[in-house]
């Protein structure tokens, strides 16, 4: 763009122009010849006058003769002639330098006016490029950002599945320890009708061998053959019920390892779907650091930072509980108080209207893992079948806690007791009633 000539240059060709002009006039009133007029005579009196009047008519002057006044004028003025043209020359030689230099600054305003054009193009195909890679350097951050936003998600839906995996395992573990108790008690009761069947076999020699007492053995035939067939059938009832359980615990576990396995999978595809995401990130970044190489390496600096490897975060195991179970206390403190009576069933000391106890060293029950980590609590009341020589037989919940965790909890830990039989009248009381309460620390 053209831009206006500045004060400066114009004042300066005024200047020239100006002196170039009144050189000329200088020159011209120099060298033209225009008519003189004869000085007037200026006299101090009349009588001056009238004498100076006389003599010219006489032919006299006081003035110096025409001639010489002419030579003397005539050298004048080629003096001031001579000097005239000197300086006329002077001035055309400067009028044709400033010429000359007023055509130079000329061509160098045009050159500079064209550089600047060039310069005024070049900047904003520099200011479009600009603008171009900070909206690709905007775009690549966003991408960036969504790119990190799935991974993380994807990282926590990861350590999440992990928890649940860690959870679905103990409690695979724990069934397994369940089943296993349960065949225990399987066995155990086998040896229990086993010793049964050889207590009615030496009652059967008894009664072939004492045919003087059949009346009175009769009788206690048929009453330890209705406790036998009572026996039998609360055993048969027992080893249904556990069957159904082992049945249940059977499809249970099934339904965990398949639940474990689709984890898996799922686990498994969204790990390949962050590697490929990964992978394209990475490739996208070479593609715009290939296309910014003669960038200055501040560009390079600006682009913000691969994300970060996703971390597997694993939480850890919950810290330990307080187990407040009053069957513990009370396993302690009354195994204390009856350990004199222990050898009682042995050696015939019956002890009168009192009930079976808990002996020391019963297991303590055992809080759940799945039950602290989801802070249940809970009173559970068991009702227990205890047989003569103090193992449990049966076990019923009374009144629950209101979670199946705590009371298969209770129940497993009673199972495994021992109680110190006591006698009421003769007759061993077979029933006893324990209270189980769950309860964790820090709870106001």
């Amino acid at each position: 763009r053209a831009q206006p000539m500045k004060l400066p240059a114009i004042a300066s060709t005024v200047a020239v122009s100006g002196v170039i002009h009144a050189t000329v006039l200088i020159a011209w009133a120099a060298f033209s010849t225009h008519p003189r007029p004869e000085p007037a005579l200026t006299f101090s009196t009349t009588i001056e006058a009238v004498l100076v009047d006389a003599a010219l008519d006489a032919g006299q002057t006081p003035e110096p003769s025409t001639p010489a006044s002419d030579a003397a004028a005539t050298a004048a003025l080629a003096a001031n002639n001579k000097q005239l043209h000197a300086e006329v020359a002077t001035l055309l030689t400067t009028r044709e330098t400033l010429e000359s230099t007023v055509t130079e600054l000329e061509s160098d305003k045009a050159t500079l006016l064209e550089t600047r054009e060039t310069l005024e193009g070049t900047i904003t195909e520099l200011e479009q490029d600009k603008s171009a890679l900070l909206a690709d350097k905007a775009s690549l951050g966003e991408q960036l950002a969504t790119v990190t936003g799935e991974r993380q998600q994807l990282s926590a839906d990861k350590a999440t599945l992990l928890e649940t995996r860690e959870t679905l395992e103990g409690e695979a573990e724990q069934l397994a320890i369940t089943q296993a108790q349960q065949q225990q008690q399987l066995l155990e009761l086998e040896s229990v009708r086993v010793g049964l069947s050889d207590d009615l076999s030496r009652l059967q020699g008894v009664l072939d061998l004492e045919q003087r007492e059949r009346a009175t053995l009769a009788q206690k035939v048929v009453t330890l053959e209705l406790a036998r067939h009572e026996t039998v059938t609360h055993l048969n009832g027992l080893i249904i019920q556990l069957d159904n359980e082992n049945q249940s615990l059977n499809a249970s576990l099934r339904q965990l390892r398949s639940e474990k396995h689709s984890a898996e999978v799922t686990l498994q595809g969204r790990t390949r779907r962050i590697e490929s995401l990964s992978q394209q990130v990475d490739t996208l970044l070479n593609e715009k650091r290939s296309q910014r190489q003669p960038a200055p390496p501040a560009a390079i600096a600006d682009d913000p930072a691969s994300p970060p490897a996703p971390a597997i975060a694993i939480a850890e195991n919950p810290p330990a509980q307080k187990l407040s179970a009053v069957a513990e206390k009370t396993s302690t403190n009354l195994s204390t108080a009856t350990a004199p009576s222990l050898a009682a069933p042995e050696t015939g000391n019956a002890v009168h209207d009192v009930e079976p106890r808990p002996v020391a060293g019963n297991p303590k029950p055992v809080y759940p893992r799945l039950a602290i980590h989801r802070q249940l609590e809970g009173t559970v009341i068991l009702t227990i079948d205890v047989l003569p020589s103090g193992k449990v037989a049966n076990i019923s919940v009374e009144a629950g806690s209101g979670f199946s965790l705590l009371d298969q909890a209770a129940i497993k830990a009673v199972s495994q007791w021992r109680f110190t039989p006591a006698h009421q009248v003769d007759t061993p009381t077979m029933t006893v009633t324990q209270s189980i309460q769950f309860q964790l620390d820090g709870r106001s």
